[in-house]
């Protein structure tokens, strides 16, 4: 018996066995079930998109406003949210309004700025303010006003549409009419009658439709002109 176990043809096939045994369990004693599933997906572009909400939280979506009552030469204002929800940062601005300039003239800010740039899922404040001239006709005022929002990569938003000069005046107190014809001329076609000072019209003026595009300078220069 000694002698067989010595044996080197003995010892492989008693070594064959062994392996045998051991793995045989896993070679042969495993059954795979394999089953296949349809699937669909569609691939889409990304999205660039906002929307209005009432709540800084963005859980009430916003459609429609109602500033308070204003008497005519007071102002009126409301706010409201603006949110990211697409998937590329957004550059937010004013946009075009359909209120008339007799009626009143509206302007936005985001946080506090003229435009801001929201990453997605980011909320800014949005302030609207309605100043109404002081010889604005009663009544009910319907209108719409647009905030535009340009995609990182695209052209910068444009503002409320008005008559762009080629070039900018040089702000003295000599230009008045002409910063007029290059900035107003195209609501108001002669210059307004008021009842403000001049003081009073450089506080109106920079918050009055294309006014906050205007230097301090260009401000005093036009308030000059419109009552010297």
């Amino acid at each position: 018996m000694k002698s067989i176990l010595k044996k080197p043809m003995f010892l492989a096939i008693m070594a064959f066995v062994l392996v045998s045994l051991l793995t045989g369990s896993i070679a042969f004693g495993a059954v795979v079930i394999t089953r296949s599933m349809d699937a669909t997906v569609n691939i889409v572009e990304d999205e660039d998109d906002f929307e209005f909400y009432r709540d800084a939280a963005a859980t009430q979506v916003l459609s429609a406003i109602e500033l308070p009552d204003v008497a005519p030469g007071e102002v009126s204002d409301f706010t409201l949210y603006v949110k990211n929800i697409g998937s590329s940062d957004l550059l937010v601005s004013q946009g075009a309004s359909t209120m008339q300039a007799s009626r009143g003239s509206l302007r936005l800010t985001f946080d506090g700025l003229a435009q801001k740039t929201l990453a997605p899922d980011q909320v800014a404040r949005v302030d609207v303010v309605l100043s109404v001239p002081e010889n604005a006709s009663e009544g009910q005022v319907y209108f719409t006003f647009s905030v535009n929002g340009a995609a990182s990569g695209g052209s910068s938003p444009t503002t409320t549409p008005t008559a762009n000069p080629t070039s900018t005046p040089t702000a003295t107190a000599l230009n008045g009419q002409q910063i007029f014809n290059s900035y107003c001329i195209s609501c108001h076609g002669s210059v307004p009658g008021t009842s403000r000072t001049q003081s009073q019209l450089v506080s109106f003026i920079s918050g009055h439709q294309t006014g906050a595009s205007l230097s301090s300078a260009q401000v005093t220069a036009l308030a000059t002109f419109i009552r010297p």
